[in-house]
């Protein structure tokens, strides 16, 4: 049994808010620092957390989202499995951090289909 104060414990009904929004990062912009810090600050917005920003930006980059492979492959049935379970009311949440982690200059996308890719994941009436 997990500590009730732990990471997991504390996460687990936003996880796939969580989860969701790593991938898409993997996806596009990869997952380096600069990104790393949009997700942890994602976190410590959906959830307050006693643990360090270094535990909680660990936790974030251990945490296991989606087989990359499979979907770079066309499997997209994982990756949209996550989008189901993201609780309406995190959607709008998701797609600020969505555009904060693809934002070029002004916050405008580099890619014009990642734009896209953000309304049809996270908008307010999902495609999957």
């Amino acid at each position: 049994m997990r500590a009730p104060d732990s990471i997991d414990s504390l996460t687990w009904q936003v996880r796939p808010a969580i989860k969701a929004l790593k991938f898409f990062s993997l996806t596009t912009r990869g997952f380096s620092k600069r990104e790393r810090q949009h997700l942890n600050k994602f976190v410590k917005e959906l959830v307050a957390l006693p643990q360090s920003d270094e535990e909680i930006s660990d936790w974030v980059y251990d945490l296991w989202c989606a087989d990359l492979y499979q979907y770079r492959d066309g499997d997209e049935k994982e990756y949209k499995g996550l989008l189901e379970y993201i609780p309406p009311s995190l959607l709008e949440v998701c797609r600020a951090y969505a555009n904060k982690i693809v934002g070029g200059a002004v916050n405008k996308p580099e890619n014009s289909g990642w734009g896209e890719r953000i309304d049809e994941e996270f908008g307010p009436h999902p495609l999957f």
